[in-house]
């Protein structure tokens, strides 16, 4: 929102002064007019001035042609009077507005160097992100080698147990036959051998 505030403001601008570009020509036209208009009135005149009798009526005629004219010429002269305070007016609100512009433009620039600066973080950001999913990689590749190794640790020490509850059974099983013959007389001899 904010972006498309600026971009009409700078529209906006762009509009005022192309009107405040034109005001010139439509002065200097005026201008031209003005110059032409006198020049045709002044040669008239001396045209006027050089006949005789009988132009003398028309002389005060075109005298009074001549006066109003020249009110025109005042109105019109006012009108640029008016104009250029217009003018002025433009140049000031231009000058303030170049000054908006060109902050608006810093602002801008501000702004640019901060989203490179957060593009830069966001792509150290992705750089450390990427290495940490490598790791973790390795960690789960390690966690399955070490979950093998406990799965055959189990296994053999469940073996292993078995076995040695099995040969306890036995020997076990064995002394009490043992004691069975001894309690029954079994031959001295095997006695005597064992011990």
């Amino acid at each position: 929102m904010a972006r498309k505030t600026l971009e009409e403001r700078v529209l906006t601008l762009e509009e005022q002064m192309g009107e405040l570009r034109e005001l010139p020509a439509h002065v200097a036209g005026l201008r031209s007019e003005f110059s032409q208009l006198r020049a045709e009135m002044r040669d008239e005149f001396s045209a006027i001035h050089g006949e005789t009798g009988a132009m003398h009526s028309e002389i005060g005629g075109l005298q009074s042609q001549m006066g109003a004219v020249q009110g025109e010429i005042g109105a019109l002269q006012s009108q640029t009077s008016a104009m250029q305070g217009e003018i002025g007016a433009l140049q000031s609100q231009t000058s303030a507005m170049q000054g908006e512009i060109g902050a608006l433009q810093s602002q801008m620039g501000d702004m640019k160097g901060e989203m490179g600066g957060m593009r830069g973080e966001m792509r150290t950001m992705r750089g450390e992100m990427s290495t940490m999913q490598g790791e973790m990689s390795t960690m789960h590749g390690e966690i399955g080698a070490l979950r093998n190794d406990l799965a055959t640790f189990r296994a053999d020490f469940i073996a292993r147990d078995e076995e040695t509850r099995r040969h306890a059974r036995m020997m076990h099983e064995d002394v009490i036959a043992r004691i069975a013959l001894t309690r029954e007389g079994g031959p001295p001899s095997r006695t005597r051998k064992r011990r």
